[in-house]
């Protein structure tokens, strides 16, 4: 019951890894292939296991729309399974898309309890990634002094077990969370920035290295440098070849056109 089928399981860890090297497009197709994949060969598990990928992969996107689908799919099937670990991250992706799709406070209950429901299965895989997805809700809410707590208990799980996969986008979280302070510090949002660029270039995570530069930029131009804000988020932006329809290509667009250069 709990086997999954190789072939279909490793075309969407191949989408799982295509995003944050940046090709959202391709980690978008390569999800749809291994979930058709599945479904011939009718595996529970394996299709269970694939809806959590592509919920991750369409979040990671920024697409509220089919993160809640699959979302919504991956709690049927969990359900249905008895599969307690996905049923808790099928929730978490819910109350993302219920989030930032315009429903606050009851998404906020209920990532909060994916995100305990996740922990209690005894599970450590992910759990930083769901610190990361609540703390920025939370710098939304304003909620700063949660956030810096909660992502300050992520990064102790970084450094207890090793799992550097969301390393840099907790710092690029915990910069906006410093940055939005009613006292915004400025040079601890910057400091945490640059560590999380640092982070992304030495694992190659394009995706997070755009997501940070974004909000670097934007603290930048904010102090007055907006010649260094504008080199660098056009440098990170003209890397890309695909995913110029996904929220964090499209943001940066707009900035750099805010910032004066021609897309």
């Amino acid at each position: 019951m709990y086997g999954n089928g190789p072939g279909a399981t490793a075309l969407a860890f191949d989408g799982f890894a295509l995003w944050p090297l940046g090709y959202p497009d391709k980690a978008v197709a390569r999800c749809h292939e291994a979930l058709q994949l599945a479904r011939e060969v009718g595996h529970p598990f394996t299709i269970t296991l694939i809806l959590y990928v592509y919920a991750m992969v369409y979040q990671a996107c920024g697409d509220v729309a089919n993160t809640k689908k699959y979302a919504d799919l991956l709690i049927d099937f969990s359900t249905r399974q008895g599969s307690t670990h996905f049923l808790t991250q099928g929730k978490v992706f819910s109350g993302w898309a219920h989030f930032w799709g315009g429903g606050e406070e009851e998404a906020m209950e209920k990532m909060l309890s994916g995100l305990k429901e996740h922990l209690e299965t005894g599970a450590i895989v992910t759990h930083t990634y769901h610190i990361a997805l609540l703390a920025e809700a939370l710098a939304e809410l304003g909620d700063h002094e949660r956030g810096l707590t909660l992502l300050a208990d992520g990064l102790d799980l970084i450094r207890e077990h090793g799992d550097r996969r969301w390393e840099a986008d907790l710092y690029r979280v915990r910069g906006d969370l410093l940055a939005a302070k009613p006292s915004p510090d400025s040079s601890g949002a910057m400091e945490a920035y640059l560590q999380s660029l640092k982070i992304a270039r030495a694992q190659a995570a394009k995706s997070f290295e755009l997501r940070t530069t974004i909000r670097l930029s934007r603290l930048l131009a904010k102090e007055g440098s907006t010649d260094d804000a504008r080199h660098r988020l056009s440098e990170a932006y003209g890397w890309f070849s695909e995913g110029h329809t996904t929220r964090d290509l499209m943001e940066a667009a707009a900035l750099l056109s805010d910032l004066g250069e021609a897309i």
